[in-house]
């Protein structure tokens, strides 16, 4: 693993380095409590006793609670209710505990903020919105694979749930800069946002992110995956001479982590604007986008209302604000009209 996070280290230019270091010293990026670290750290060591995380998780809460509910969620009510953080601990795996915590501590943090040209309401939502999908997305991708599988639904959740926190952290350390950023720019214009990130702050949101997860000691695939997600070339010129296996499986999950990405923020486009008929061009868009994820175009409309419905409910448990949705097929009766 050491070799994996050499060789990224070794592509980020000094500058953007030097630019993260920047933005830290501003004492203003968003970071976990110091609680939800502990948690993350104990969930991160494959020795840590269920006992002792559960002792940690207990005198938080929140997190205690949150814990309780998602193990008694969506994704898992075919299995016997629990009421214990030891049991919840047991269900959602330590991947799932740590993710859940960091999450939490970030969302009571930045409710709201410095920046008024930014929608923390709207970012939490299309945030979640990115997890769900993602989860939901690699979970068919397993199902589809069977044994070959090299992904994790959790992971992939992970991911979706950290993608964008750049966004976030860029309104936080300079808010009156990044509100200049934003009001010129519009919401369709994200690849010319990520340009004039570089260019003020010296790095765009996708690196910064990148940098704060590195920063959280998030696995590296993780942080290759949002570093690319708009500049997928950059896996390419990545590429090693070594013959590792385990860089040869971290570039391997590239192209899909990539596509999943892509996808999930067309999924919170969609969702995040129920009251707009969409065109059909702009569904099967969407439709043909799942298909080379691995989501078939006969179950697109089951899992799409089946996301919608555990978008809602983790809404709710983690205290996110959603958004009244339509089935698929009345949306897409709706734009053939």
């Amino acid at each position: 693993m050491d070799t994996v996070e050499n060789m990224l280290t070794d592509t980020i230019p000094n500058s953007e380095k030097d630019a993260y270091q920047r933005l830290k010293e501003t004492g203003n990026l968003p970071t976990p409590s110091e609680k939800a670290r502990r948690i993350y750290q104990l969930a991160n060591d494959r020795l840590t006793a269920i006992d002792d995380l559960a002792e940690v998780i207990l005198s938080d809460p929140a997190i205690s609670a949150a814990l309780v509910k998602m193990a008694n969620s969506v994704y898992y009510r075919s299995l016997t209710a629990i009421t214990s953080v030891d049991r919840a601990i047991v269900r959602l795996g330590f991947k799932m505990v740590r993710t859940i915590s960091l999450g939490l501590s970030l969302i009571a943090r930045h409710r709201k903020g410095a920046c008024p040209a930014f929608d923390y309401e709207k970012f939490w939502s299309e945030t979640l919105i990115r997890a769900v999908v993602a989860r939901d997305l690699a979970a068919i991708k397993c199902e589809n694979d069977g044994i070959n599988s090299k992904l994790d639904p959790d992971e992939a959740f992970t991911i979706g749930l950290f993608c964008q926190i750049g966004r976030l952290a860029l309104a936080a350390a300079v808010p009156h800069e990044y509100e200049q950023l934003l009001m010129q720019t519009g919401p369709d214009q994200q690849q010319l946002l990520l340009e004039r990130e570089k260019e003020a702050f010296g790095l765009n949101h996708n690196e910064l992110a990148a940098d704060m997860m590195a920063d959280w000691h998030l696995p590296p695939s993780y942080c290759l995956a949002v570093r690319c997600q708009k500049s997928p070339d950059h896996v390419r010129r990545l590429q090693p001479d070594s013959t590792e296996e385990i860089i040869l499986d971290l570039l391997d999950q590239q192209d899909w982590y990539l596509h999943m990405l892509k996808f999930t923020g067309t999924m919170s486009a969609i969702l995040m604007q129920p009251q707009i008929r969409l065109s059909k061009a702009v569904l099967d868009h969407a439709v043909g986008q799942a298909g080379h994820l691995g989501l078939a175009p006969s179950r697109f409309a089951r899992e799409y209302d089946s996301i919608t419905n555990e978008w809602e409910e983790i809404s709710a448990i983690l205290e996110i604000k959603s958004t009244e949705t339509l089935s698929w097929n009345q949306m897409y009766r709706q734009a053939c009209i």
